[in-house]
């Protein structure tokens, strides 16, 4: 688990000393509970991915910083667009889909009021081109050359907006997640590098689980975000929750 510790830990870091990130992520929380738990969830998954790899520190920061801050655009989304359970109309959609140069705009304006805190490209490029894709399909440009940061958290970000409960669906399990970053063709490496993320603290998860107190299960709780329950020494199930 010392990966997952070392991500948190960046995380924290950037919430609480990153003057950028925190004041953006700030206004997140207060405009979307829901956006502001996304992010920090794909920026920790994002983070341990690339302290697995071994990535190098400039790029593990810049990279979770990035991931951190990806949707930072949706404050400037209506409310009742971004919380809307039905399909959003072509208007509508028009809106929506201009929340990466809104962020842009917005990391560009960091850049004029904290002189001594310069926004990077690496940040940048990964709030503005998170949802283009390899086939050119993507928005807000349609390129085809991604860099290969942004295709990382374009696939975390993909992914844990489909196992968290949205307004407007349920989540998906692990398995149809995967499933659907296979069909949607996002890069092979990226969707492996989650998928043995997530399975690998999962049998951990299990296998303490069932061995565990009433207090044990409350602390993986608080750590994972994940429901047990334990009926005559059986472990009932394990569900991630949102806040």
């Amino acid at each position: 688990m010392e990966a997952r510790k070392q991500a948190i830990e960046l995380v924290d870091r950037l919430l609480n000393e990153d003057k950028v990130a925190s004041l953006l992520v700030w206004l997140t929380k207060t405009y979307s509970k829901e956006t502001y738990h996304h992010l920090v969830n794909v920026a920790e998954i994002t983070a341990e991915i690339l302290i697995r790899r071994g990535c190098r520190e400039y790029e593990l920061y810049e990279v979770t910083k990035g991931a951190l801050l990806h949707d930072i655009g949706k404050i400037s989304v209506p409310k009742n667009i971004l919380n809307t359970p039905n399909c959003l109309t072509a208007d509508e959609m028009f809106i929506m889909k201009n929340h990466p140069v809104e962020g842009l705009l917005y990391l560009i304006k960091m850049d004029e009021v904290f002189s001594d805190s310069y926004v990077s490209n690496i940040v940048k490029d990964i709030v503005y081109m998170h949802h283009e894709r390899r086939d050119g399909s993507g928005y807000p440009e349609g390129v085809d050359d991604i860099p290969w940061y942004v295709e990382l958290v374009s696939a975390v970000d993909a992914y844990e907006a489909m196992r968290a409960a949205r307004c407007y669906g349920k989540a998906k399990s692990h398995e149809e997640a995967i499933e659907t970053l296979r069909k949607d063709n996002y890069e092979d490496v990226y969707i492996s590098d989650i998928k043995s993320l997530v399975e690998t603290h999962m049998e951990k998860i299990i296998s303490f689980a069932k061995s565990a107190t009433l207090e044990d299960l409350f602390i993986l709780y608080d750590i994972f975000g994940y429901e047990f329950s334990i009926n005559d020494g059986e472990l009932n199930g394990a569900q991630r929750l949102e806040s």
